[in-house]
């Protein structure tokens, strides 16, 4: 991605991009965004304990295959080893890594619950982070557009924004855990919806004890 960003002031294009780093199981993905724009996006899937190239994008064609070559004879790339230890960069700052363990407590309450609880990394089925947010999504839809499973099927949404800036916009729907944003929705089945009624608890119970 620095590669792009040199090209583009190089040719003295607007260069303000937004960086994202996404986790969605296995895949990592890192993006270059003008606001909601998509202009550069790699992909990458950890295999083991390396990280393979899957997917290049640039809106402008012409330049993906430079940055895919630019890519695959990175040093630092064929060096890498992916370890969970990285994950914990953060932890110096004292609010984002409370609202970071609470965020965990509530979203393994429905871990493995039930159909379609199964996720990675760790209680997530996303983890995305940019510059100005971070955002752990659980989300469980298994079976809920299948007919075969009207009365057996999760339509469950728990999403939870940690904001890195002061100033960010919230939503009157979400509910406030500090300065994290939670966002939490469950049309499940009547027999999934247990679920749903564990991550409400722990939610309250974490929200009394952040007082």
């Amino acid at each position: 991605m620095v590669f792009e960003q040199a090209h583009l002031q190089t040719i003295g294009a607007p260069s303000v991009l937004r960086k994202y780093i996404k986790q969605s199981y296995s895949f990592i993905e890192l993006s270059l965004k003008q606001e909601e724009l998509l202009y550069a996006q790699v992909v990458f899937e950890i295999s083991q304990d390396e990280a393979v190239l899957q997917k290049v994008y640039v809106s402008d064609r012409s330049r993906e295959q430079q940055l895919e070559a630019s890519i695959r004879n990175n040093k630092a790339l064929k060096d890498f080893r992916w370890t969970v230890a990285g994950a914990h960069a953060i932890q110096n700052e004292l609010v984002i890594a409370r609202c970071l363990a609470a965020a965990d407590a509530i979203a393994r309450r429905a871990v493995n619950c039930a159909h379609g609880d199964d996720y990675r990394p760790g209680c997530y089925s996303s983890v995305l982070v940019s510059d100005t947010e971070i955002i752990l999504s659980q989300i469980n839809h298994m079976n809920a557009k299948s007919l075969k499973h009207k009365n057996d099927y999760c339509l469950r949404n728990l999403v939870f924004t940690i904001p890195l800036i002061e100033h960010v916009q919230v939503k009157l729907s979400d509910l406030q855990l500090g300065p994290m944003r939670i966002s939490f929705s469950d049309s499940s089945s009547a027999n999934n919806l247990r679920c749903g009624e564990a991550i409400m608890e722990q939610l309250k119970s974490e929200q009394a004890a952040y007082q």
